[in-house]
């Protein structure tokens, strides 16, 4: 994962649950990130910065 290569880490998911189990699995490995629950569409306006990577599983 790019989190060991020094790279921010953020999630975005409309799902509670699944930030919450991205929550846990990062507390497990003892791995720092920051997690959002919102649209997809949202996240121009709920994510305050630029990024260099953007990926998603399933969108729109």
């Amino acid at each position: 994962m790019r989190h060991r290569l020094g790279a921010d880490v953020t999630g975005l998911d409309q799902s509670e649950a699944s930030i919450e189990q991205a929550r846990g699995l990062f507390a497990d490995t003892d791995t720092d990130g920051r997690f959002e629950i919102a649209q997809v569409d949202d996240a121009v306006d709920v994510l305050d910065q630029r990024y260099d990577l953007v990926y998603t599983g399933v969108g729109r």
